[in-house]
């Protein structure tokens, strides 16, 4: 038969017997009140909005009004930093833009002169110095993780101590030999018998030689371990805990020599040592450690040792408690021990918000919008030596006897890209010859300049990779072949040979040092990687001879190409010598300031890089450049037959203005080093005897600032004569042979790339006019024939020569070309139909990215000053068009940080501009008006949206100018900026809403981004503008997205309100000012604004938006929703609790007031917050905290004054009157009553559960709430709660409790991600249970805290995740600790209605009881007993003289703290305990323990099943010290305390050896079952104890399966309780009471769970 329906029906009947109804209680905090009637069951309510998501119109305040009203409160606020925006708060700067050349400009020539706008603008951008707007606060702008100067108080995160990190310390020490690890005390044979309660006699036969250790442990504890032998270390046969035992007597009634050990549960163990001595010694060692431990000495049982043998009754020692010990007050002055506590806890506080691990690794800001490029690598070279093997001393006279290279060598160097097979630098010509060495050379080639003998030079490298090459090419003066002049170096050196070469050196440099030819070239791999690293194991190559038929461009780069080919470098000849130049590598943007190797005292000379015509590696153009590089390439004279004696021909290139007879070159050609600076003429080298010589030559032009149809390159041909055998004093040793010219402009822009070029024989006077066009000359025969111009070779093209532009001023694209000439143009702006204009503009889209990129800040000057002085809408519109285009175009090229410069410290405005009555910033308004309007092109619109930042940031910066410029800055606000502008702002920024709307399902990326510049361009606004006017645009354009059904639209709406919490003077704009005094508050006007209500949004506008916004999201209950509003809160608190402007608590203070209404959006959603605590199921019938309950309207009780909201909780109510709000009433309502109210089963959750990074988040912000806010705020808001939300608040408190406890150091180093989040201030949750504790096993969970960057603190401590979540659950504790001690303070009177017999005392308490429940460290655990022992001393009637269960639930949780592995703990628990009987002690004339001595024996019972440690040394000891504790009363000594507390201790124990006793008999059910029903009737006068032991007794056989049995001992516990009940029941008859039972019953409050 199977008895379990049996048992459920009676555990059921026995459940309804225990309940009862008590008075129904009701007392608010301001006074009694009638108390409506209340359902029995939580609904969480469903809200359904069916109008207007903005259920209240809010009037926009007039700021500026308002403060001027305010103006003499304000100046007399000492807290005015936080009423009024800074006077600094934007400042303009000017800052010279730092040059990056000794001659940057032009001396002779006016930008004016040029007679080209692009050149003019091109200047004047490179000339302008930085204009920068600086926002002086703008670090405090952003997230909070962005703050500057945050004090993360490192320095005060010490360790603390929790118990549950010392329980894994000791599990983890006490396996494997951990035993071994104690100190030896004692050692030594003895004889071992058996113990003295055992079964078996003790004989002479049953001694055993055994070698026994006395050893202590690192927890103190001291063992008696005996092994078979001496061989130690190894696992012991036995142990003997001394704590265990009570005293060692001599016994040698068995054995010679022998002594008893006895033991607390009444048996002995039997030893015999060898000899009398060691006996002695054994027992003076033993009794001498059993002294230390109870302070006192044993007395030994002089009773025979039988079977019959009674453990001996061994009183507590009385003892004087340390000093050390906490001390105990029994009646203090409860005002002033409550002001000492509170004292107490303010050192060291610590802010919450800094204990969170994101907290302490804080964001760097980065440059606005960021580097998306690779980073330029600057190449330093440092040349130093240039040794050949051929070498002499070059002067007799020289006593040194330093040799030299014997002839005079000049090095070239450039960077090679041998991936794309082209030269990406200029050459860096270097002379590394001696003084004598340069003797050689003519007179006026010794002219010897310094400064332009660079030995130091900057490569700039915008693509590094290994295939890049630094290549040395090396020239020698003409002499001959190169093959004959390199003879002499490849053979071994010797003086002879020197000598001989050294000779025909300063001959031939006497007559042809002019002259070059090419020698040798060696090259070296830069860098080793593709991220730029420089190859240091590696160094120049050796040097290889040049061939005379690999000179050209194509032939030297396969020649170079060969450089990493092992089969094609070892055919080429190696010239004996080396090359010694210092490579560095940088990133560094300024070349001049970023090698630390370099000396300064020489010149640095930064080599121009030929960077490829792509727009991936494209930069604007920021300073002057103008060179023109000249390439001669190949020449062909081998056909032509007028001078039959050109050999060695060399090209002599001059730069002309005119083509006059007389006309001279300009002197602007870079001289080559140790001459000047610029010269007249520069030569190519020269090839021996070649008629179609090839050149490797590279001239440097620099460019007038003014170019004409007559500057041309002027080339002349030359055959030079090297024979020394035909010198003669007084020849020429050049004869010119022919000519070549090449105008530099060609359709009004600079020629570029190669051109094949006709020779003439002659210069004929105005040459320029035969131009050459596609291989002929283009000129009349007449003009030709006027010439009189000889062709060589049948006019043919000869010639061949490139040119590569290297210009900032002049550029190669038509398109922008033709542009800066139409706006060149005067009566541009004023034609009527400026068609010329238009579509130049049109054209723009045309031009390259590159060459966009390369003139952008000129561009976007002239583009933006087109747009403010055009009067044709068309035009404005157009130039717009293309504004937008260059952004995608630099977005779409990875350029974008060059526009976010460009506005920061480029873009000013002009102001002539302002002059003409016409302003940026108003233009740009306007066009953006046109531009958004719905009418016009979607598709363009797309990318306005996601590029509007542009435009919203240059009016913001051009509003600034404006400002500083015109002096407006001084006057009102309201009078800055004409109404026109207003209006403009108003409607674009109402069309861009519309917009966003429009196109956020198609483009929502491009939507977010124009949403997230609009609202941060109306902050900027705030700073300027009349900010009344600036709340009603954010008004406004936020509610334009009150769409709750529309996700995406909600989100944006958050992001702009977050946007508004980060505006750096957020707090000013809510003006917190001071509270009104308190005599001249009312009823109607009080200083303290609870809800948001019209009143409060529009005192405190920003804040009022941002938490009507949160109260709808929490009301709503759709995650999507809820999720940002939340981050929005915690993260806007959090900035304000790091915020180093408000670290004064005087300023958090008054901070935290403006977050009041905070409290209770919160509150009103405890019943969801607790509900994702204790995971409440729908079928719950024990969810006895939340009911509905009826009141003023309000919506959904989420603190806002709103309409009612009709609702529907799965089908059982409907009304569209009534108001929702959750809140706690008694426990104590019958299960029948609550069923017959509602159904459980019927209710359909349709709120979403808060998640816990949710609750986590706004629990920490009530924290800082209650924490900061003033006393009379908390009071304020404590009395405006109406009874039934009372118990919500303290739900809130004990839910932070257990939210924010500490797991242990494993459970925080290693949590995992449970509940992922978006926003910045997201928490992360473990999904594992931690280990239990042996102290607290039944109130372990698991919320833990991510693992925190690892940082360190000024004295050394590791700040880690555990590190602060210890901290913070110490914080929290604290802060309650705090809350509460002011809640008891001013509401003693309600807390004691009823002898303490009221649901606001059992919250109260509850959340007292929670800080037990809920392991805390060593540090807070003192500030806790602390709070009790007030707690006691305040309320001790409602311990003694109301309900058993407080008394009982207090006793339970202390008796768990005894048993705790801290010691401190421990005693400040026997401490309370001590309190506690003393009190109750005190209430009953000192006539007994009449309640404690009951509820702690029962606690005890009840503990035993689930703490098995409750029998272990720790709780003797805490037993041992609450008997030293009450016999060191002094104030009691003379009573009968003393007396009852052994007896209560005694009890305990007996107790405790009964369950010791039942262990035993585990096995054998029968027994053990026997054993609870003589216990149960032991305690016939204690029904409490009676019915503990039968229900232990019922759970025994319900384990056996043996329910009958199970269902009687539920009976007869019902039984027992229905008699108790009568007899209270009659006794009230004949008292004539008529409000049920009193406190006395035990039976009042069964089942009652805190």
């Amino acid at each position: 038969m199977d008895g379990r329906p049996a048992v459920r029906s009676l555990s059921r009947a026995r459940g309804a017997v225990l309940a009862r109804l008590s008075k129904r209680e009701c007392s608010s905090l301001s006074g009694p009140t009638e108390r409506p009637p209340v359902r029995r069951f939580a609904i969480l309510p469903s809200v359904v909005l069916t109008h207007d998501p903005l259920p209240w119109h809010v009037e926009v305040p007039d700021y500026e009004a308002i403060l001027e009203e305010l103006k003499l409160q304000i100046k007399e606020d000492p807290l005015v930093d936080l009423l009024e925006f800074p006077a600094d708060d934007i400042s303009v700067q000017s800052k010279p833009r730092q040059n990056r050349a000794a001659t940057c400009f032009p001396e002779s020539t006016s930008e004016k002169e040029s007679g080209n706008l692009l050149v003019e603008e091109c200047l004047k951008t490179y000339k302008s110095p930085e204009n920068v707007v600086c926002y002086n606060y703008k670090d405090y702008s952003g997230d909070f993780q962005h703050l500057p100067k945050v004090d993360l108080q490192r320095h005060l995160l010490v360790p603390h101590v929790y118990e549950v990190d010392l329980d894994t310390n000791k599990e983890e020490e006490n396996g494997g030999v951990a035993s071994q690890m104690a100190t030896v005390l004692k050692q030594g044979w003895l004889h071992k018998g058996n113990f003295t309660n055992s079964s078996n006699s003790v004989t002479m036969k049953t001694f055993k030689r055994r070698y026994f250790e006395l050893s202590r442990r690192e927890d103190g504890t001291h063992v008696l371990q005996f092994h078979k032998d001496e061989r130690l270390p190894r696992e012991p046969k036995g142990a003997i805990f001394l704590d265990s035992c009570l005293g060692v007597v001599e016994n040698s009634r068995i054995r010679r020599h022998g002594f008893e050990v006895k033991m607390v549960d009444g048996g002995g163990l039997l030893l015999a040592a060898e000899s009398a001595g060691d006996m002695d010694s054994w027992r003076t060692t033993l009794n001498s450690l059993l002294q230390s431990h109870f302070h006192a000495a044993m007395k030994a049982d002089d009773n025979d040792g039988g079977d019959g043998q009674k453990r001996p009754d061994v009183p507590d020692s009385p003892l004087e408690p340390p000093e050390s010990w906490p001390q105990l007050e029994l009646a203090p002055d409860s005002r002033s021990q409550a002001e000492t506590n509170w004292q107490r806890r303010q050192d060291g506080r610590l802010n919450i918000f800094t204990l969170d691990a994101e907290t302490q690794v804080l964001k760097t800001e980065g440059s606005v919008g960021g580097s998306e490029r690779r980073p330029l690598r600057r190449l330093h070279v440092n040349c130093k030596e240039l040794r050949l093997g051929l070498q002499a001393t070059l002067e007799e006279t020289e006593e040194d006897g330093a040799i030299y290279n014997v002839e005079p060598f000049f090095i070239s160097l450039s960077l090679y890209d041998m991936r794309t097979n082209r030269k990406i630098s200029a050459d860096f010509h270097v002379d590394l010859n001696s003084t004598a060495t340069r003797g050689f050379l003519p007179r006026d080639q010794q002219v010897y300049d310094n400064s332009n003998c660079p030995l130091q030079a900057v490569f700039t490298i915008s693509d590094p990779h290994p295939d890049i090459l630094l290549v040395a090419r090396i020239e020698k003066v003409l002499q001959g072949s190169v093959a004959q002049c390199t003879e002499p170096y490849l053979k071994p050196g010797d003086s002879k040979t020197a000598q001989k070469v050294l000779k025909q050196a300063r001959l031939v440099c006497s007559h042809l040092g002019h002259y070059r030819m090419p020698f040798a070239w060696a090259a070296r791999q830069i860098f080793h990687d593709e991220s730029g690293h420089l190859d240091r194991k590696l160094g120049f190559s050796a040097l290889y001879r040049q061939e005379a038929t690999r000179i050209g461009h194509d032939d030297f780069i396969r020649q170079i190409s060969d450089f990493h080919r092992q089969e094609k470098i070892t055919k080429l000849q190696s010239i004996p010598g080396t090359l010694d130049i210092i490579l560095e590598v940088t990133r560094s943007e300024n070349p001049g300031h970023s090698f630390r190797k370099a000396n300064r005292r020489q010149p640095l000379c930064e080599i121009d890089e030929f960077v490829p015509e792509c727009a991936r590696f494209a930069r604007p153009h920021l300073f002057y450049a103008n060179r023109l590089y000249v390439y001669p390439r190949h020449l062909r004279y081998d056909a032509q037959k007028i001078f039959p004696k050109a050999r060695n021909l060399a090209v002599c290139v001059e730069f002309r203005d005119s083509d006059e007879p007389n006309a001279q070159p300009l002197q602007c050609i870079y001289g080559k080093p140790g001459s000047l600076v610029f010269t007249r003429s520069a030569n190519t080298a020269i090839l021996h005897h070649q008629l179609c010589p090839h050149f490797w030559d590279e001239i440097k032009i620099e460019l007038p600032l003014c170019l004409h149809e007559k500057h041309h390159l002027l080339f002349t041909f030359s055959h030079v004569s090297c024979d020394v055998s035909k010198w003669r004093e007084g020849d020429s040793t050049e004869l010119k042979v022919g000519h070549a010219w090449l105008p530099v402009l060609q359709d009004g822009r600079v020629h570029t790339g190669e051109a094949q070029l006709f020779v003439a024989t002659h210069l004929p006077s105005g040459y320029l006019a035969l131009r050459q066009q596609q291989g002929t000359i283009s000129v009349s025969r007449e003009k030709h024939l006027e010439l009189d111009v000889k062709w060589l070779d049948g006019v043919k093209p000869l010639f061949t020569v490139g040119t590569r532009l290297f210009s900032t001023i002049y550029t190669q694209d038509p398109h922008l070309h033709d542009f800066f000439l139409q706006c060149h143009n005067p009566q541009a702006m004023a034609q009527s139909a400026p068609s010329g204009l238009i579509d130049s503009i049109k054209d723009l889209h045309e031009i390259k990215p590159q060459v966009m990129i390369h003139f952008l800040p000129t561009l976007l000057n002239q583009l933006l000053r087109l747009i403010t002085l055009s009067i044709h809408e068309d035009a404005s519109i157009n130039t717009a068009r293309f504004l937008v285009h260059i952004i995608h175009q630099c977005q779409k090229e990875s350029c974008m940080m060059y526009l976010h410069n460009y506005v920061k410290c480029i873009f000013k405005v002009e102001v002539q501009d302002q002059a003409s009555g016409r302003t940026t910033h108003e233009a740009l308004a306007k066009v953006l008006v046109v531009l958004l309007d719905p009418t016009f092109d979607s598709s363009f619109v797309e990318k306005l949206l996601k590029h509007i930042w542009f435009f919203y940031e240059l009016i913001h910066k051009s509003m600034v100018q404006y400002l500083v410029q015109t002096g407006l800055n001084s006057v009102p606000r309201g009078q800055r900026f004409p109404a026109s502008l207003h209006e403009a702002l108003k409607s674009g920024i109402l069309n861009a809403a519309r917009r966003i709307m429009q196109r956020q399902r198609e483009v929502p990326e491009e939507a977010r981004i124009a949403n997230r510049s609009v609202a941060t361009f109306l902050t900027h606004c705030f700073s300027l503008m009349d900010r009344g006017f600036v709340f009603c645009l954010f008004n406004n354009y936020a509610n334009t997205f009150s769409h709750p059904d529309n996700k995406t639209l909600m989100e944006m709406k958050f992001e702009v309100l977050q946007t508004l919490g980060n505006y750096e003077h957020f707090v000013p704009l809510n003006l917190p000012q001071r509270p009104m005094p308190k005599e001249k508050q009312t009823t109607q006007n009080t200083c303290w604004h609870m809800r948001v209500n019209e009143a409060f949004c529009r005192r405190h506008f920003p804040v009022g938006l941002i938490l009507r916004e949160l109260g709808v999201a929490l009301c709503e209950g759709s995650t999507e929703l809820r999720r940002p509003a939340i981050s929005m809160l915690h993260g806007l608190i959090t900035k304000h609790a790091l915020d180093a402007r408000y670290a004064s608590q005087d300023r958090q203070k008054r901070i935290a007031t403006l977050y009041l209404p905070v409290l209770s959006l919160i509150q009103e959603c405890a019943h969801r917050i607790v509900s994702m605590s204790l995971g409440l199921q729908q079928d719950n019938l024990n969810c006895k905290e939340e009911v509905f309950s009826s009141g003023p309207p309000r919506s959904a009780g989420l603190g806002l004054e709103l309409p009612a909201f009709p609702f529907h909780a799965g089908g059982n109510l409907r009304s569209s009157e009534s108001r929702i709000s959750v809140a706690s009433i008694d426990s104590v309502s019958s299960i029948a009553e609550r069923r017959s109210t509602l159904d459980c089963s019927s209710l359909v959750l349709q709120q979403e559960k808060l998640t816990k990074t949710e609750v986590r988040s706004l629990l920490l912000v009530f924290l800082y709430i209650v924490r900061h806010i003033p006393p009379d705020a908390l009071l304020a808001y404590w009395k405006q709660l109406t009874p039934a939300n009372i118990p919500g608040f303290f739900s809130l408190l004990k839910m932070c409790v257990k939210l924010f406890k500490y797991c242990g150091k494993n459970h925080h180093g290693t949590s995992t991600t449970l509940d992922q989040s978006h926003h910045p201030g997201s928490r992360s949750h473990t999904t594992a249970l931690v280990r239990r504790s042996q102290t607290l096993p039944t109130r372990r969970s698991a919320h833990g805290m991510p693992r925190a960057a690892r940082v360190r603190s000024p004295d050394g401590v590791e700040v880690t995740g555990a590190l602060l979540a210890a901290h913070l659950s110490t914080e929290v504790c604290l802060n309650i600790l705090d809350i509460l001690d002011l809640f008891t303070t001013h509401h003693k009177e309600q807390l004691l209605i009823d002898q303490g017999d009221n649901t606001l005392m059992r919250n109260v308490f509850g959340v007292y009881l929670a800080f037990l429940q809920v392991g805390q460290s060593l540090a807070a655990q003192a500030h806790i007993f602390a709070a009790f022992h007030l707690f006691l001393n305040q309320f001790k009637l409602a311990f003694f003289r109301g309900r058993v269960a407080m008394c009982e639930a207090l006793c339970v949780e202390v008796l768990r703290c005894s048993c705790s592995r801290l010691s401190d703990v421990r005693s400040h628990a026997c401490l309370l305990l001590h309190l506690l009987m003393r009190l109750d002690f005190e209430l009953t004339g000192r006539t007994g323990l009449s309640r404690t001595h009951t509820q702690i024996v029962v606690a005890v019972s009840r503990l035993m099943a689930e703490m098995p440690e409750l029998g272990e040394k720790r709780f003797q000891k805490a037993l041992t010290l609450l008997n030293c504790y009450a016999a060191g009363d002094n104030s009691v000594k003379e009573s009968d305390f003393c007396h009852q507390v052994g007896e209560l201790t005694r009890r305990v124990r007996d107790v405790l050896a009964a369950t010791a006793l039942m262990e035993q008999q585990r096995q054998d059910p029968d027994a053990l079952v026997e054993l609870h029903c003589r216990l149960a009737d032991s305690y016939a006068g204690v029904a409490q104890l009676r019915v503990a032991w039968l229900d232990s007794m019922a759970r025994l056989h319900m384990d056996g399966d043996d329910y009958p049995e199970a269902a009687m001992c539920n009976v007869h516990i019902a039984a027992i309780i229905a008699e108790c009940l009568k007899r209270e029941a009659q006794q009230h008859r004949g008292s004539g009471e008529e409000n049920g039972l009193d406190g006395k019953n035990p039976w009042r409050d069964c089942g009652e769970i805190y």
